[in-house]
Parts: structure tokens; sequence; C-alpha cells
């Protein structure tokens, strides 16, 4: 059997979620795409036992205050996962976050941490993800509150992701 696989992430709330999962809906019944929930992954291929990474992910949320998230404009890669996202502004509250974790779960040699919120996933051209960003505009002026951390299951397909568990920030 293979081992799971977990993630932390970042999920908006209130109407913020509501427009991200609306364009996510949209954009995977318009290209036959996954549909997920929208988040930000702080950090990813979290491995070892649900206990464990339970008892981390909570100590990580007890050394975070709420703080504001800025989504900036769409981009591309040419990677399933990154299909098409927004940049997250890389303010030092979710530069240090994203420290802590990698201090917390021995992971600091990751790749430098590039934040952002994907709304596609798949293998699409780049006239395709184009042609998308035109039709929903290349930015997105849209912030909101990140008051928790999330574990989620991620060793499935994107349609079988859940979270395990929510983890309260710190009161500021």
């Amino acid at each position: 059997m293979k081992s799971k696989t977990y993630s932390l992430w970042l999920i908006p709330q209130g109407s913020a979620h509501e427009t991200l999962a609306n364009l996510i809906l949209n954009l995977s019944k318009d290209y036959s795409s996954p549909k997920f929930t929208p988040h930000v992954t702080l950090l990813g291929n979290l491995c070892g036992s649900e206990e464990e990474l339970e008892t981390k992910a909570s100590r990580l949320a007890t050394t975070l205050a709420p703080y504001t998230m800025r989504l900036t404009k769409v981009e591309y890669l040419d990677e399933y996962f990154r299909s098409l996202f927004f940049r997250v502004e890389a303010s030092s509250q979710v530069i240090q976050a994203n420290l802590k974790a990698k201090d917390l779960f021995n992971r600091q040699n990751d790749p430098e941490y590039f934040p952002h919120l994907s709304i596609m996933y798949g293998d699409f051209s780049a006239n395709t993800k184009e042609a998308i960003i035109e039709r929903i505009g290349q930015e997105l002026a849209l912030s909101f509150q990140i008051q928790s951390l999330h574990l989620v299951d991620t060793s499935s397909s994107p349609a079988k992701w859940f979270i395990v568990r929510e983890f309260q920030f710190r009161r500021a």
C-alpha cells in the first residue's frame, strides 16, 4: 500500500472563499479539469503518521497569529498543479509561516517558497491559459484573513483530498 501524503493548507474564508470556489468550479466545468477547495499550500508532501503530523501542525498553529493574505495577479506555469494560479503577495507573515513550518517539519532544504493559490490544474496550452486570463482578468483585488491551518490528506486525486483537521492560530 502506498504511504499517505499530507499537506498544510491555508484556506480563505467567507466571500473570498465563495468567489474562488466558484471560479475553480466554473473552470473545472469549462475545461474538464479537477475541482478542489481553494487553498494556499504552506507545506506539501508531508509523510509520517497522521497523529505525529497533527501534533506538529497544532504546535505550528500556536506560533502563528492571524494575518491578511493578498492575491496579486494571475500567472501560469507548465506544471499540472500550477497550471493557472494567483500569485500570493509574499508578505513577511506568509514567508515566516512557511519558514516556521519548514523548521518544525525538518524541511529546511526545500526549494524557496512560492506562495500561490491555484485556480486550475491540468495540462493546457499557453494559448488556452492566456485566453482564460483574458476572460477572468489579470488581477483579482482579493485579500482575506488567514486564521487557521488545515492538515489535508493529499494521497490520492484532487477529488478525494480531504481535510483531516483544522488548527486555529493563536489570538494576536
